[in-house]
């Protein structure tokens, strides 16, 4: 029986880790820079207003999802 783990497989795998997690990081701030550029023109009124609208659209669909699996 082994109790202790071979160190360098360890080592290894955290660089492997490291390495995903790295890429990861890079391609989330790649998108959120896009998504940023694509939406930085408009108005806080009008996201607002789509706020709403979308809230609007998913509760009520949410509610008819409801009343039909009552019925």
């Amino acid at each position: 029986m082994k109790f202790l783990k071979n160190s360098k497989q360890d080592r290894s795998n955290d660089e492997v880790a490291q390495r995903i997690a790295e890429r990861i990081t890079i391609r989330q701030q790649r998108i959120a820079n896009y998504l940023n550029d694509r939406t930085k023109d408009i108005s806080g009124k009008y996201l607002l207003i789509s706020l709403i609208a979308f809230c609007i659209v998913f509760a009520s669909y949410s509610l008819y999802l409801l009343i039909n699996a009552v019925n």
